[in-house]
């Protein structure tokens, strides 16, 4: 994958109101395509009260809104609060016809340029 991401919430069936266009991104150079940034879950969210969905469905989501690709980032509880900052999980379910990736939760906080306080990975959302 190549090209600008925008973050675009849990990405589940439940938030596809939240994803925003590809066009918020601008123009794309040659070769780039649009990348939506999904975070896993959602868990433990009083503002998203809904279970979390499958990886699989994040990423149909993501092609559904006509992005060319797709992050999904682990969420503090995913990284042991903070044991773990490195750790990742991408779930099972059947591919989709996009390149998709998982990264870790501290990898998420430095995409979106928000350095987590000292001992603390808790991050709202960007």
């Amino acid at each position: 994958m190549n090209g600008p991401t925008v973050f675009g919430g849990y990405g589940c069936n439940d938030d596809v109101g939240d994803i925003p266009p590809p066009s918020v991104l601008g123009s794309l150079a040659p070769g780039e395509e649009a990348i939506v940034v999904f975070q896993r879950g959602p868990v433990q969210d009083p503002n998203h009260n809904h279970a979390a969905c499958r990886f699989d469905e994040k990423v149909q989501n993501g092609l559904n809104a006509g992005y060319g690709g797709v992050i999904v980032a682990n969420h503090h509880t995913g990284a042991g609060a903070g044991d773990f900052p490195d750790a990742f999980t991408c779930g099972g379910g059947d591919p989709r016809n996009i390149p998709a990736v998982c990264i870790g939760h501290r990898a998420f906080h430095l995409m979106s340029d928000r350095t987590p306080p000292a001992g603390n990975l808790v991050m709202a959302d960007p």
